[in-house]
């Protein structure tokens, strides 16, 4: 009997225990045989044979009872793992299973996926590495499939897998390689579970913060508008739901540090303007005030012009940058400093500067006309009109007057 036929023998219940020792000599690099070589020599019905061998392999070592409901299209199966099975056996074959499967055999991988998940969620003996081998396989089948949604859903039932899970390891770098790649999957990012997912990411592990900020930023430039603007909802939800450590983290390693790319590299702040964009809640406006406080006003004057334009953009989008906690009349000497800092950036040395705080002031003023006082608009629309608008030292400062009233 040749080596490729003692194989397929061996894939039952009886010579479970050849099939193991089959594998174990394929891991083994110093013994001949190769299961992928055998996988390449049989022909079309050997193939099927084996898959169909395995399946049965599968539900004989668990001794599942299987119920179909539905229709052949929405088959659903019920699964009942018995507490009397072996956990380490069962596990053996299941991850033998996982090695051996090509990744078109669809079918035997929803029998292992549903097994592990079972297994998981009925709190089964060592059910923490079948819900491992679960959250991966639901994982990579959510990046596989067109409509992803059944996957995405599984991915976030399945959560709590990961708190058992350490993040440093290196026998874990597969699952933390894929829990990165969600982020960057369009997929999990209009899904509604899957944007409940990556939020529960930020609450995970704290020093897994800052792995999921590296790799968001290094894409960041590549996204679309509509991944960008999903990205930054993520990056709220997280801030909004965080506290202790992990919102001190998320605070400073985070949104701090694209404040910073924003004033210092010109990068554009999608997701910073998104925080902008919700101002108006004391919890916000003391988040912004704390993270501008150490960085901003330094910027706003520094030796480069280049930091000063990018932080007039990113100071008049933010205006005005607040407290409220501090009190009506300490809030009232704030705004009318920063007002006094926009005018000193309109008569900045550098026509980049100027213009931009040109853009600035038209734009706070279009939102806060009503409530700042006449004397302040006044004053802005004559330095707009009367002195940029003739700048006779830049072309690009007096056509900002220009486009920018239209604001």
């Amino acid at each position: 009997m040749s080596k490729r036929e003692a194989f397929l023998e061996s894939c039952c219940t009886e010579n479970v225990d050849d099939f193991l020792r089959f594998i174990q000599l394929h891991r083994n690099k110093t013994e001949p045989f190769d299961v992928e070589e055998v996988l390449q020599e049989m022909n079309r019905d050997q193939r099927q044979t084996l898959w169909g061998k395995l399946s049965s392999l599968l539900q004989d070592v668990l001794q599942e009872e299987r119920r179909e409901e539905g229709s052949e299209e929405g088959r659903e199966e019920a699964m009942e793992v018995e507490a009397a099975a072996d956990p380490s056996h069962v596990r053996s074959v299941v991850d033998d299973l996982l090695e051996l499967q090509p990744v078109s055999e669809a079918p035997l991988q929803l029998q292992i996926l549903r097994l592990c998940d079972a297994w998981w969620k009925k709190d089964l003996k060592e059910k923490e590495t079948f819900g491992r081998s679960a959250m991966i396989i639901a994982l990579t089948k959510s990046f596989d499939l067109k409509k992803p949604g059944t996957e995405i859903q599984r991915v976030w039932s399945l959560r709590e897998v990961l708190l058992g899970l350490d993040n440093t390891s290196e026998d874990n770098k597969q699952m933390m390689d894929l829990l990165l790649k969600c982020f960057q999957r369009p997929a999990f990012l209009r899904n509604d579970d899957g944007k409940r997912f990556l939020v529960f990411l930020f609450s995970w592990n704290i020093n897994f913060i800052s792995v999921i900020h590296g790799t968001i930023k290094n894409q960041l430039e590549f996204f679309s508008m509509m991944v960008t603007a999903h990205i930054a909802e993520i990056y709220f939800r997280a801030w909004k739901k965080a506290g202790g450590d992990f919102l001190e983290k998320i605070e400073s390693s985070c949104v701090q540090d694209l404040m910073q790319n924003a004033i210092f590299l010109h990068r554009s702040s999608p997701i910073v303007s998104y925080f902008h964009s919700r101002k108006g809640c004391e919890k916000v406006d003391k988040m912004l005030s704390n993270l501008y406080k150490p960085i901003l006003w330094k910027a706003l004057s520094a030796p480069n012009f280049e930091v000063r334009a990018n932080a007039t953009l990113l100071f008049t989008e933010a205006f005005p940058v607040l407290d409220m906690e501090n009190g009506n009349k300490s809030t009232d000497e704030a705004t009318q400093k920063q007002l006094d800092t926009v005018m000193v950036l309109l008569d900045d040395p550098h026509p980049t500067v100027r213009s931009n705080a040109i853009l600035g002031v038209c734009k706070i003023l279009a939102k806060y006309w009503e409530v700042l006082p006449a004397a302040i608009i006044t004053d802005f629309l004559k330095k707009l009109v009367m002195e940029l608008a003739f700048d006779s030292s830049s072309p690009d400062v007096r056509c900002s007057v220009f486009k920018c009233l239209i604001i």
